[in-house]
């Protein structure tokens, strides 16, 4: 497993350790070619005049903060592009020699990322394009695909080397823990990250969400026991469809703004599953409508209910009234899937572009598992007013698939005068299926096998 690169950053202040460089070298401010470098606030010049004066640098780095840093000289210095909160600038990463660290700079004098000791993330990649995000760390292009370091590295450890919490914060349903589930974004990045972190900028689209449970037809039965009595009580779930209701929810926003030619969502059908997703019904019941699914027992094996029934309609002919789009959505499931619950998120986008497909509108729902290195194009996609999808293997929701309908970003600057590290904690604005109204998504956060899926026309 790759070791943990320790990043140390002591909020230096580059300006003071150019004005010793300067000092140092006999040469004062006044010094117009000199003066040029503190007025000429751009990356490459800064990035050039530290490589030109690095022994200098070095030593002015350990005389400053009793520290012993080890490098003699910038082994290499490329252009990078920065990513943060969906907005890219001109960079210069700086590869100092041997493993003695490495720095992202940026314009204006910020650094994003900078370390006395450690290999270069970049170490042994090769390629035309080189990125640093402040939501996701380092990656790089390769074959058409931005892929990240971790990757090249098989490692299983994330690059944003923030475990996935099992922590209740503030701000977070008082029912959850980890990254998901957030109410209020602003309390949860202060209690998790600590105080100092200010709103930085964010974008939502205006979707309507829809839950798990109201779209169900079949109920999901659990015996569960209360915590505080302890009998064993019957708690019904949903039918298990966040895999093809996140891709209806998707659907149905793109219907109200770009796909006209769908069915809007005013426009409704009779639904008897028997008839329209026999595939599915038959999982539960037989042809008489006998209920087929397993029987659960409880109250000491006096009572038993069974683990799915289809659940009560208010009408004489037990149909349900489901909007057309949901129910070519439900039927699609039916002949190609054949299942309920257990989908992929590749399945997912499979929904997206077929029913798309329909309709004659052309949809690439591309799938990223690298998702680290997608995170900001995310962040383009809903700056586009487009949805995204995100789904997890883990932490608050385990194998769940959301609807990316937005997101907020929060930054923290730290070090002296003009020189300051620049910190990003990004958050997913999704509608999650558990609840109707928007929750947030710790992505700076997360650790995991995931993916994150984008919308290409």
């Amino acid at each position: 497993m790759k070791k943990t690169i320790k990043i140390k950053c002591h909020g230096i202040s580059i300006i003071f350790l150019l004005l010793g460089i300067i000092a140092q070298n006999g040469q004062t401010i006044e010094n117009g070619q000199n003066a040029s470098a503190f007025e000429m606030e751009d990356c490459y010049h800064v990035a050039s005049f530290i490589k030109d004066n690095f022994a200098t640098f070095v030593s002015k780095y350990n005389e400053c903060f009793d520290d012993v840093w080890n490098a003699s000289y910038v082994e290499k210095m490329f252009n990078v592009t920065i990513e943060d909160c969906g907005t890219e600038y001109s960079g210069v990463f700086l590869d100092f020699d041997s493993k003695n660290g490495y720095a992202v700079v940026g314009n204006n004098y910020t650094v994003y990322n900078f370390s006395i000791e450690g290999d270069s993330p970049f170490h042994g990649i090769e390629s035309n394009e080189f990125r640093f995000s402040t939501s996701g760390g380092y990656y790089y292009l390769d074959g058409g695909e931005y892929l990240s370091v971790d990757s090249y590295n098989n490692s299983n450890e994330s690059i944003l080397n923030q475990p996935c919490s099992d922590s209740h914060y503030n701000g977070q349903d008082q029912n959850s823990k980890g990254c998901g589930n957030i109410i209020n974004p602003d309390d949860y990045v202060n209690d998790k990250y600590g105080n100092g972190w200010k709103f930085e900028k964010s974008k939502r689209i205006l979707m309507r969400g829809s839950t798990q449970y109201n779209l169900s037809l079949y109920i999901n039965n659990k015996i569960k026991k209360n915590s505080s009595t302890g009998i064993e009580e019957v708690v019904p779930f949903s039918e298990g469809n966040c895999w093809f209701v996140s891709a209806y929810n998707a659907l149905a926003y793109l219907s109200s703004t770009l796909f006209y030619n769908m069915p809007s969502t005013w426009n409704v059908v009779n639904y008897d599953p028997k008839v329209e997703e026999p595939n599915l019904y038959s999982k539960y019941y037989d042809a008489s409508g006998n209920n087929i699914s397993k029987k659960l027992y409880y109250n000491n094996n006096n009572s038993f209910v069974y683990e799915y029934y289809l659940k009560p309609t208010n009408n004489p002919n037990n149909y349900f009234v489901l909007e057309k789009l949901y129910a070519e959505v439900r039927q699609l499931v039916n002949t190609k899937f054949k299942k309920v619950s257990g989908g992929t998120i590749s399945e997912s986008c499979s929904i997206i572009e077929r029913i798309a497909e329909k309709y004659n509108y052309s949809v690439d729902a591309a799938e990223h598992v690298d998702w680290v290195a997608y995170i900001n194009t995310a962040i383009s996609k809903i700056d586009q007013s487009l949805p995204c999808l995100w789904s997890t293997s883990n932490d608050t929701y385990g194998s769940h698939t959301m609807t990316v309908c937005g997101y907020r970003c929060y930054t923290k600057t730290t070090g002296w005068w003009i020189f300051q590290k620049k910190e990003t904690k990004t958050f997913f604005e999704i509608k999650d299926g558990w609840s109707s109204d928007s929750r947030y998504y710790d992505i700076s956060g997360h650790v995991g096998f995931s993916a994150i899926v984008t919308l290409e026309f």
